[in-house]
């Protein structure tokens, strides 16, 4: 896999307008997902054949510019500069920014006509009424981009829907927190804001914001991957992690003592099946004054952890070539998404019995080498 497959790219945070390619060493580090901020990290030569003083010093300056990340024409991830480290015994300087995601940690969730002041007033209250959950999470960003515009393309408007949310201003709401929020109700949709060139301006990034109904990704299992030397797969490892398991959530609310709202969620089918019983306390939302709001996480929060999360991470081929360089038939780095799900198949595995399995990718971060990619998978079947 050729280094010049890969390219770096500086970009205004405000318009997408690429200004620069910058120099770069070593294997670029990212990581985009499911509900995923998302990061970046660059290895930057300085002086000689690197970059120049002034040149690092202006396409650094937080929040003003964005870096991306780009293999051939995909963009893997691209955000806000956050921060920059260098050490004088060293010739080079490491970048690292953040996924557009982080730029919402910054904005306040106020109505676009809001001109300033002090907020705790209903003109500064927000209401949704009648949507979808997904249109929600379309709109506290349609609202917040009209306020401090970014090159943010929305998904199309959805039909009326029966969810309504209220972000009062006295609050003091970040957007950020609202779309997490709203992604932890039961129901809640996924979201990723996926990178990418402009279709009409090549010399400008833009992010999709990607909403899931409530899931992302592709339901079929069109991708295909084996383990073996003949697939593109250069190694699976395998986690099983029970330490969050729970068949029955308490969650607070608003008030303390007798007056305290409790949500509560639960799934007892392991605990029929012979599992002894697992519950939990979550205080994430301490805030929450609805009822059914709060019965609405502490489900959610049930439903994901009601059985042991399993994530085995593949290494894969950006190129989708087999060990002697041969074309499997596996997707490339470019064609696949988070949500994904596809079809593995494995032999002579030490610890995942042979067979074939349906894992979706749910987080994708860069290889060790400019060769790969690491998938974090999520099985739709169970790995015994």
């Amino acid at each position: 896999m050729p280094r010049q497959d890969w390219a770096v790219y500086a970009c205004e945070t405000t318009t997408g307008r690429i200004a620069a390619e910058i120099p770069f060493v070593n294997v670029n580090q990212f990581t985009y997902g499911i509900n995923n901020q998302g990061t970046g990290t660059v290895t930057v030569p300085l002086g000689g054949n690197g970059i120049s003083t002034a040149d690092i010093d202006e396409l650094t300056q937080p929040w003003r510019w964005s870096w991306a990340i780009a293999y051939k024409d995909f963009v893997c991830q691209a955000g806000p500069v956050i921060s920059e480290q260098m050490t004088d015994t060293q010739d080079y300087t490491q970048v690292t920014f953040a996924g557009i995601w982080k730029l919402f940690s910054k904005r306040v969730l106020l109505p676009a006509g809001f001109t300033g002041g002090n907020p705790a007033t209903t003109a500064a209250d927000t209401v949704y009424t009648n949507l979808a959950y997904r249109q929600i999470a379309s709109s506290i960003v349609a609202t917040s981009i009209t306020r401090g515009p970014v090159p943010i393309v929305l998904p199309p408007a959805d039909s009326p829907g029966t969810d309504s949310a209220s972000y009062f201003g006295y609050d003091l709401n970040l957007v950020a927190d609202a779309l997490s929020n709203l992604i932890a109700l039961d129901g809640g949709p996924e979201i990723e804001f996926r990178p990418q060139f402009d279709p009409a301006r090549h010399n400008y990034i833009q992010w999709v914001m990607r909403i899931g109904a409530p899931r992302l990704g592709q339901l079929g299992s069109p991708w295909a991957w084996d383990y073996g030397p003949r697939g593109a797969v250069q190694s699976l490892d395998f986690t099983r992690d029970g330490s969050q398991m729970t068949f029955s959530d308490y969650l607070r609310g608003a008030g303390s003592q007798y007056t305290l709202l409790v949500g509560t969620g639960e799934n007892l089918d392991l605990v029929n099946a012979g599992y002894p019983l697992l519950e939990d306390v979550n205080g994430d939302h301490t805030t929450v004054v609805d009822p059914d709001t709060a019965n609405s996480y502490a489900q959610q929060w049930v439903n994901t952890y009601s059985h042991p999360v399993n994530t085995p991470d593949a290494m894969v081929r950006v190129d989708a070539l087999d060990l002697s360089g041969r074309l499997t038939g596996s997707p490339t780095l470019d064609q696949i998404a988070v949500g994904d799900t596809a079809t593995w198949t494995v032999q002579g595995h030490r610890r995942i019995p042979d067979g074939t399995y349906t894992y979706r990718i749910t987080q994708i971060d860069n290889g060790t080498t400019y060769d790969a990619a690491k998938l974090t998978l999520q099985p739709v079947v169970e790995v015994s």
